[in-house]
């Protein structure tokens, strides 16, 4: 989903700043738009699990960056 508000935004940053690390869960389809709010870099993820109809481009750009991909 989408976040509606900006106190969801904030609420969404301590998370991820309290938390040891940063697991984005998401279909293929979150790799193809853009989002109006950003909550975090993508340095500060450390593991995406997705499906596995995503596009081999998006997962060689992100183990490029120390990011581990899991596929569903």
């Amino acid at each position: 989903g989408y976040i509606s508000n900006m106190d969801e935004v904030v609420l969404i940053e301590c998370i991820i700043k309290a938390s040891e690390k940063l697991v984005v869960m998401c279909d293929q389809s979150k790799f193809e738009n853009n989002a109006f709010i950003q909550v975090c870099e993508l340095s500060d993820i450390d593991f995406v699990i997705t499906n596995k109809e995503i596009n081999k481009k998006y997962i060689k750009a992100l183990e490029d960056m120390g990011i581990t991909v899991l596929l569903a």
